[in-house]
């Protein structure tokens, strides 16, 4: 290499060197100018962090009645009842209003202000579901559920049922069949790939159980069975059940299915409790949760998951309860219903706060009901002190006047 050409080396190192530490320069420079000029100023919270007040009173809620036995509530909730099978809260069953009653005590034994905001979401019902022996008669421990509809197909057998053999099965392969009448199987077997197949062959139903054998030997015990490799985008009328007890102890037999779903709107409700603050208060804690439980197969939705979530919100009120009239904010305890449905409960709440502030004739006609409803209610409260007024002294036994008990318990 010439003396020229290192020169020149050494000049273009130089070069991109000084243009390096000229950028590096500027950045730094216009980074300092943002830190003492442009970044904007700390925003102040509306409500100061206050340390002058007990938590005596949310820690003894806190002890008295532990997460678990809230959690139990909203299971026992949703669990089986006499002559009664389906179990969970899945929307428009039985379990999903009890759990709506169950809401409703706890928010007004907490002294809530309870409100609801009710609406109606279609859902897939159950009229009848069950498998029969040759004599007719239900076999013995033995509950079946039908999946959920394949887009707007529901099962609908027809009214004599449908009869044939029950064929037990490790898995969905056609291979099984080897030999058989395809048209004249009802298969039972565990959750996998393949029910299209079976449809396809003829197979009158498919009857899926839990593989507790599977279960006892994953590795990984909190894994899923592939459950959901049976729901399917497409519109099929091919039955798919769900088999609780020991229902490959009768292979080998005739039996009949005989299932009726259809939808039905039914009426829900989003509830909400509010804990007041203070007089002034101006900001208010939402605390919300889902109350239902969803599931492949509607009438068998424990939703053990989900139910964490509204058995804190339940805790939750329980032990901040003491506090009314204390808090800088108002708290807004909101059980959400109908999630499984495309989280219908909240796109209502939603739409209502879109509506209340983006229409100022709705608003002012909501805030006037507000305030008549207030008026009844107040109404409502100094009656309910002027009966207990007459009460008390009619128990006592001195006579009161009308007047007297007014003046006493407040005019109705």
């Amino acid at each position: 290499m010439t003396e020229t050409n290192k020169n020149n080396t050494r000049t273009t190192i130089l070069d991109q060197a000084v243009t390096a530490l000229l950028f590096i320069a500027i950045g730094l420079g216009l980074l300092a100018m943002f830190v003492t000029v442009m970044e904007p100023e700390e925003r102040e919270p509306r409500q100061k962090f206050v340390s002058d007040y007990s938590e005596d009173a949310l820690q003894a809620a806190l002890e008295e009645r532990d997460f678990a036995s809230y959690y139990d509530a909203v299971r026992d909730a949703g669990a089986a009842r006499d002559r009664d099978s389906r179990v969970g809260r899945f929307t428009g069953g039985p379990g999903f209003y009890r759990t709506e009653q169950l809401i409703l005590d706890h928010f007004r034994v907490a002294g809530l202000e309870v409100s609801m905001q009710e609406f109606r979401v279609p859902v897939p019902v159950t009229e009848i579901c069950e498998i029969l022996d040759e004599a007719g008669n239900p076999l013995e421990g033995i509950s079946i559920h039908p999946f959920m509809p394949a887009g707007l197909i529901p099962i609908v057998l027809p009214p004599e049922g449908i009869t044939a053999r029950l064929v037990a099965t490790d898995d969905r392969r056609l291979v099984h069949l080897d030999g058989m009448d395809p048209q004249n199987a009802i298969v039972t077997t565990f959750p996998g790939a393949g029910w299209q197949d079976l449809a396809s062959a003829g197979v009158q139903a498919l009857i899926l159980q839990e593989d507790k054998l599977s279960q006892s030997m994953r590795a990984d015990k909190d894994a899923r069975d592939p459950w959901g490799s049976v729901d399917t985008t497409v519109e099929s009328s091919f039955p798919v059940f769900y088999a609780s007890g020991p229902i490959r102890e009768f292979a080998g037999q005739t039996v009949t299915l005989r299932c009726t779903v259809r939808f039905e709107s039914r009426p829900v409700r989003n509830l909400f409790g509010v804990l007041r603050g203070q007089e002034n208060a101006e900001e208010a804690l939402v605390v919300s949760a889902p109350y239902d439980s969803n599931c492949l197969v509607p009438d068998y939705a424990p939703g053990a998951e989900r139910a964490l979530s509204l058995a804190a919100l339940l805790q939750l009120a329980d032990a901040l309860a003491p506090y009314r009239d204390q808090l800088g904010r108002d708290v807004i305890f909101t059980a959400t219903a109908a999630y499984g449905q495309a989280c219908a409960g909240t796109m209502n709440i939603v739409e209502a706060l879109s509506k209340y502030q983006g229409d100022a004739a709705f608003a002012a006609q909501a805030e006037q009901q507000r305030e008549e409803h207030e008026s009844a209610m107040e109404h409502v409260k100094a009656g309910r002190a002027y009966l207990d007024s007459l009460t008390s002294a009619q128990r006592s036994g001195r006579p009161v006047s009308p007047k007297q008990a007014e003046r006493e318990g407040g005019r109705p």
